[in-house]
């Protein structure tokens, strides 16, 4: 069968068609379209955005970088300490997710002490359309990668010491804050080359005037 199913949060999905499946998926091609089944005079617009295609193995167990372990060359490194805004603990056990530069979607989960690293390969510089004259080249060292961040987590009290890998990975979203006084989501960071990527949360909203400084954490509330 061919699913299509939606979701608001990536964690609860609604089943909206199925249908037989007549051909190979050894080769698909993706088509994102909206429409109505009859004329409308005003209709409505759908906005497409973030869209990832994703390889989806049955016979592969997922395997999670320790918060601590070492990179090597070719690789990027994102590293957190969440911490629960609202219990004013660790958040243990929270999923955290990352994507860049069109890559398939780094995941990891916190340890009991909210410590996570997520490790992906380092993206190829971006590429640029022939322009005439074409643009003065950067130097790889300083290339530049927007990383859109997402966790998800439910406080769990007491936080189990061995965490139950399937409710670890259905956890419902949950909000990272740019801001100590959580009034800016962060949805977006930025990967320097040759740099691990540490993400915190700062103690100043991010437009408010130079001087504050990052806290030592990355504070999340859960959903809800």
């Amino acid at each position: 069968m061919v699913t299509f199913e939606t979701s608001a949060d990536g964690s609860a999905w609604v089943v909206r068609r199925e249908v037989p499946r007549q051909f190979s998926l050894k080769s698909l091609t993706v088509e994102l379209n909206a429409g109505t089944p009859s004329s409308v005079a005003s209709p409505g617009k759908a906005v497409f955005d973030s869209f990832a295609m994703e390889s989806n193995p049955t016979q592969a167990l997922p395997l999670y970088s320790s918060p601590t372990r070492p990179v090597a060359g070719g690789l990027a490194v994102l590293r957190a300490s969440l911490w629960d805004a609202a219990a004013d603990a660790p958040a243990a056990w929270a999923l955290l997710e990352a994507r860049v530069n069109g890559q398939p979607t780094a995941r990891g989960y916190a340890d009991a002490e909210g410590r996570v690293a997520l490790v992906f390969p380092q993206p190829e510089p971006p590429s640029f359309v022939q322009q005439n004259p074409p643009p003065p080249a950067t130097a790889y060292t300083r290339q530049e990668w927007p990383v859109s961040v997402f966790a998800s987590y439910r406080p769990q009290s007491p936080a189990p010491r061995v965490p139950d890998l399937k409710a670890t990975l259905a956890q419902p979203r949950a909000t990272l804050w740019a801001d100590a006084a959580r009034t800016t989501p962060l949805t977006k960071v930025t990967l320097r080359s040759g740099q691990q990527l540490v993400v915190r949360t700062n103690e100043a909203p991010t437009d408010a005037a130079p001087g504050g400084r990052p806290l030592p954490v990355l504070l999340i509330t859960p959903a809800g």
